[in-house]
């Protein structure tokens, strides 16, 4: 009995320090959402980071996160293998993320971080940490960026400054105001 009192106790503790991360965009940072209908998959182009590649019910896109600007191209992807082609980025082999498994990066070189935390289940919160902080120990350096149910993918761009959010009807996307160089 006395371990399901402590287990309780060390439970309430974490939820009301996770209860503490504050919501929104996080300094330094815009985000616009795209809407995506039977959104199954993205991933993002390493030779051009900038570029997501998304796999939808509605067809195969690549949306520029520098620009906003969405480009529609043949579907051309692999569900098992997780590997998608689109026609604006050449023969370059896309990763995909999504329904079918697969992931995106979720830490920069620069000490950030993405965590998927559920306080409120079946809800989630995806919070983004910087400077090597996690929601744990920091959570007022923290920035919960997205809560909805369950997504598809998240992660960041291999440069690290994009971050992208998936769900079956769209795509968040986050971009760094001041872009760094490449992680």
């Amino acid at each position: 009995m006395e371990l399901d009192k402590m287990e309780q106790a060390h439970r309430a503790q974490i939820l009301q320090t996770l209860r503490q991360i504050p919501c929104g965009v996080p300094a330094g940072w815009s985000h616009s959402v795209f809407a995506v209908g039977g959104l199954t998959h993205i991933g993002f182009s390493e030779q051009s980071p900038e570029k997501l590649v998304c796999i939808s019910s509605q067809g195969q896109s690549v949306i520029d996160c520098a620009t906003g600007e969405i480009q529609f191209c043949d579907e051309n992807y692999d569900e098992y293998e997780l590997i998608a082609l689109a026609e604006p980025l050449g023969d370059e082999v896309i990763r995909l993320a999504g329904i079918s498994g697969g992931g995106l990066r979720l830490c920069t070189k620069r000490g950030e971080s993405l965590s998927l935390i559920s306080l409120e289940y079946p809800k989630s919160q995806i919070v983004y940490a910087s400077d090597f902080q996690t929601p744990f120990l920091s959570p007022a350096a923290c920035a919960a960026i997205w809560n909805d149910y369950e997504p598809l993918a998240y992660g960041f761009s291999p440069c690290g400054n994009y971050i992208a959010i998936a769900c079956s009807s769209d795509v968040t996307l986050f971009r760094r105001l001041t872009p760094l160089e490449n992680d």
